[in-house]
């Protein structure tokens, strides 16, 4: 390998990841083979840890700061919360774990992100929390008022939600007497 990419194998180097230059040269494409890039792997990572900490941000919805109030007391959240950052962390380092297969599978780097890369990603998701705050600090009125309808349209989608509920109702009650 030429010059400063001889110790792309062992992760010394971060490429873009593109396969290509803008002029359709070859760029990341020649080094494919030995890994896919450790950036989009990096960029992949912080997406989902801003997902985990947005679920969290999302539980309060009515501009309450302590979104973790009562959290112990939804136990298929923390289920889910547990399993999506578990999962997480076993994608990024499942190809030193599990083989190059599965790395090549989720297209993550082979040796996993290092100590460094984990840690900018987590702070790059733990943004989420100050930009919950400020957003919870936004006045109402700042905001679009959507649901300005004619009258007319109330009328015609609430009589709508009305037939929805009697389809429902409807078929609750078969199967109630199916079952007995």
């Amino acid at each position: 390998m030429p010059g400063i990419y001889k110790e792309v194998k062992n992760g010394e180097y971060v490429h873009d990841g593109r396969p290509y230059t803008a002029d359709l040269e070859p760029h990341y494409k020649k080094y494919s083979h030995l890994t896919p890039s450790r950036h989009l792997s990096i960029v992949f990572n912080v997406f989902v840890w801003l997902q985990v900490f947005n679920m969290l941000c999302a539980r309060k919805i009515n501009d309450e700061f302590n979104f973790l109030e009562g959290i112990h007391t939804n136990g298929m959240f923390l289920g889910v919360l547990s399993f999506i950052a578990g999962l997480q962390v076993f994608i990024m380092n499942c190809g030193p774990l599990v083989g190059n297969g599965m790395a090549a599978a989720f297209s993550v780097n082979v040796l996993g992100l290092t100590s460094y890369q984990w840690t900018i990603s987590i702070l790059v998701g733990l943004c989420t929390f100050p930009i919950n705050f400020v957003l919870k600090l936004v006045p109402d009125t700042w905001c679009v008022i959507l649901g300005d309808e004619p009258e007319d349209d109330k009328i015609a989608s609430n009589a709508d939600y009305q037939e929805l509920l009697n389809i429902s109702r409807k078929y609750k009650f078969r199967d109630s007497e199916t079952q007995r």
